[in-house]
């Protein structure tokens, strides 16, 4: 119909429903909806035509739409951690005189132990997320490999999107990977049994086993992994070959939101040419998109 109308404007009701084999009621209809969308200006007098800025109109519409419901998840996951964190508080001040699901961690050598045991018996699942630089924990993703060769394991892992670390590429083959801005948290989650609470800015740790909250935890790690942006691909090989002069000013103008054209022209090259070294870098990087090239190569220091 807008196609009709663009093409067509000023056309009688009766001559779009000739056209596209419509009665005149449904292609009514049809402009009604396209004027609400703001696409089309329509009256008795002139026939319905295109309006110039239904396009952008449209776009700015369905943009706003877009940011206003990730603004709503967003507060949602502030709201839950502000939740998790006076909960967490209460519970362990709270439960002095019993036997508490809660259990402090008071150093990196402790926190690491705890993750490896629990990795160690993980059936299920395993979700990580790092609020900050994550600290090397070369065993605990030996452990999770370990176990993922054994066991169907779902294996996720969050890393926020300015401290990629330099083993990203020696993940386990079953871990999928995502990056975030600002992960709220640093959390590890196994089984949705046990949970394992970083201290940010610390080694210490908290060992979460009460049911409420792992199940809270998890469903923040599952809003933040919505919004993440992948990194790995689950299949294929890696190619090993660096980077010349050329490709690493290409990727920083890739960086910095040149277009092709623009890259092109700083690079004394054709688009062309720009375009099949875009290319190869992504298979270089065993990357799906631009973006996630240039996650891959600054986590590589390439960039």
């Amino acid at each position: 119909m807008y196609d009709c109308v663009a093409r067509k404007p000023g056309a009688s009701i009766r001559a779009i429903g000739h056209i596209l084999g419509l009665s005149e009621s449904d292609v009514r209809d049809e402009l009604r909806h396209l004027r609400e969308m703001g696409l089309v200006d329509h009256d008795d007098d002139h026939g319905p035509r295109a309006t110039p800025d239904g396009p952008e109109l449209l776009f700015e519409r369905l943009r706003s739409r877009i940011e206003g419901e990730y603004n709503r998840k967003r507060g949602q996951a502030l709201e839950l951690r502000t939740l998790l964190s006076r909960t967490l508080g209460d519970a362990v001040l709270g439960n002095s005189g019993q036997a508490s699901t809660i259990h402090r961690l008071n150093s990196d050598t402790a926190v690491e132990m705890c993750l490896l045991e629990l990795a160690g018996h993980a059936r299920v699942a395993v979700y990580s997320m790092w609020s900050e630089q994550p600290i090397p924990l070369t065993r605990f993703h030996g452990a999770v490999g370990s176990v993922a060769a054994q066991q169907a394991l779902d294996i996720r892992f969050i890393y926020p999107s300015a401290c990629i670390p330099e083993h990203i590429d020696e993940q386990p083959q079953a871990v999928t990977v995502r990056s975030v801005a600002q992960p709220p948290i640093t959390l590890h989650l196994f089984d949705s049994r046990a949970a394992v609470v970083a201290v940010r800015g610390s080694t210490r740790g908290f060992a979460v086993r009460e049911p409420v909250l792992v199940h809270a935890l998890e469903a923040l790690f599952a809003v933040t992994w919505t919004h993440g942006q992948p990194l790995l691909p689950q299949s294929g090989s890696r190619q090993t070959q660096l980077p010349d002069r050329d490709d690493i000013a290409l990727l920083q103008l890739l960086g910095e939101g040149a277009k092709d054209e623009q890259v092109a022209r700083a690079l004394g090259m054709s688009v062309r040419t720009v375009r099949r070294r875009i290319s190869l870098l992504l298979t270089t990087l065993d990357a799906t998109s631009r973006f996630q090239a240039g996650v891959l190569a600054r986590g590589r220091g390439w960039v």
